[in-house]
């Protein structure tokens, strides 16, 4: 009777240490997958801020692209400037010719 008692003991606790080896190892499966659910998401948010890198550094070639663009549009605007006062100096002044050619030729 004692040996069935100890018998019948002894596979209660083996039944007991599996069911606790059995809840670790369902643990242990969820924590695994936790685990790969924060490595893709880690893996996202990496490619991600790869992109943004990336992007950043494209808007900020652009943007020198379009400095320079601009540096190089107001510089022909302030020639063209220039120009134009020049030319409209010489309009005044041949307008002045002008005036004094007609006024001579009606007097004469």
């Amino acid at each position: 009777m004692f040996m069935e008692a100890t018998v019948h003991g002894f596979c209660w606790e083996l039944e007991a240490h599996e069911k606790q080896l059995e809840a670790t190892e369902e643990q242990v499966e969820e924590v695994e997958m936790t685990l790969k659910n924060m490595e893709v998401l880690l893996q996202e948010k990496f490619e991600k801020s790869t992109g943004s890198d990336l992007l950043l550094k494209e808007l900020y070639v652009e943007n020198a692209h379009l400095t320079k663009a601009l540096q190089v549009t107001e510089e022909k605007q302030r020639g063209t400037e220039k120009k134009s006062r020049f030319l409209e100096g010489k309009v005044r002044t041949l307008s002045k010719l002008l005036s004094k050619i007609a006024e001579a030729s009606l007097a004469v």
